[in-house]
């Protein structure tokens, strides 16, 4: 079988939690004999050779390649990487809303309007949590027979990382520490920073800080914290980032949402305690071994970073993560939805 997966033109250049999907599925997928082609537009298809092609993230960067599918006869399943911190009955009726002003004015198009229509016109649509799916449902209306809920994989490799290597470069550990980037709201960094003033225990994090005034505030916070340090993005498979996860004693991804978060995936299979936001799904996959906060209030953060500083690591959260959520166990369930579509 032929695929080819479509992703938005941002992906790579941001380096963030899709780029690593992305990669590894399409590296799992090949070993259980998919070809897989990454679309480069720069190059020319003979598109008939596809049995079909797999869409990353459902918004304006990607809407007209979906359109192109469709219009082409070439079926497509979608990952849409969607979720928001509006109910379901607001997005549903600010996607009415906006259907109405393109009746009035036409060229308008919202990214609602393009997730509605990529996912309605996919054969498949393959959200990363059931949270995503009853957002879809209710909130894009999308048909529910059309979903099916594949969840994001974990590299098992990240279970044999060893604390040392940071440990011998840096002299700390048992630290709390944060991985992402500095410039989104949505990665909540900010908040985080306010927390760590109030916490007389070391910190790292890691990220690029965007030169945007998100960014430059947090930047600012971070030169007047002694306990903290910061250091510039690392590659996903920098071993020193592996290494961070094994020597910190606490992972804090403190997002607004997270569907799950790659990162707090990999850190938890590392051997650190999870303090992550319980909304856009994180739940689903960590379940009552993690702990949850408000990412709005800061005294439900810190109180969630205090109590997990407190604890032991929970063996059976890295065996749960890794009996459910390897990249093989991923790619196999995306095999079935791929051969239920091509037969279709």
């Amino acid at each position: 079988m032929k695929v080819c997966f479509i992703v938005p033109p941002v992906t790579q250049a941001v380096s963030g939690g899709l780029s690593v999907q992305v990669t590894n599925t399409a590296s799992a997928l090949k070993e259980q004999g998919i070809s897989v082609t990454l679309f480069n537009p720069w190059e020319r298809y003979d598109w008939r050779q596809f049995d079909l092609a797999h869409i990353f993230k459902a918004d304006y960067d990607t809407y007209n390649m979906a359109m192109f599918l469709k219009d082409s006869g070439i079926p497509y399943v979608t990952t849409p990487v969607f979720y928001a911190t509006q109910k379901p009955f607001q997005i549903r009726s600010l996607r009415n809303l906006t259907t109405l002003a393109r009746k009035a004015f036409s060229g308008i198009r919202t990214d609602l309007d393009c997730i509605h229509d990529i996912c309605t016109y996919s054969k498949k649509v393959l959200p990363n949590t059931h949270e995503e799916k009853k957002f879809l449902e209710k909130g894009i209306e999308i048909a529910s027979h059309k979903i099916s809920v594949i969840p994001n994989g974990v590299e098992e490799h990240f279970q044999d990382s060893a604390p040392s290597l940071f440990i011998q470069k840096y002299g700390i550990n048992d630290f709390i520490l944060s991985v992402g980037n500095f410039g989104y709201r949505r990665k909540n960094m900010l908040k985080l920073l306010e927390v760590l003033e109030t916490i007389d225990h070391p910190a790292v994090l890691i990220g690029k800080i965007y030169n945007n005034p998100y960014g430059t505030r947090c930047r600012k916070k971070i030169e007047k914290l002694k306990h903290v340090l910061w250091i510039d993005a690392l590659d996903h498979d920098d071993p020193l980032l592996a290494s961070a996860y094994a020597a910190s004693k606490v992972f804090v991804l403190p997002s607004t949402f997270e569907t799950p978060g790659l990162v707090a995936l990999e850190a938890a299979v590392a051997g650190s305690n999870i303090v992550i936001t319980p909304h856009g799904g994180p739940k689903e996959y960590f379940g009552s071994m993690a702990e949850y906060m408000d990412p709005d209030d800061i005294e439900s953060i810190k109180g969630a970073i205090i109590s997990a500083l407190q604890k032991e690591y929970n063996t059976a959260l890295k065996k749960h993560i890794l009996a459910n959520y390897s990249y093989k166990a991923i790619a196999e369930k995306i095999i079935g939805v791929y051969t239920e579509t091509a037969n279709a």
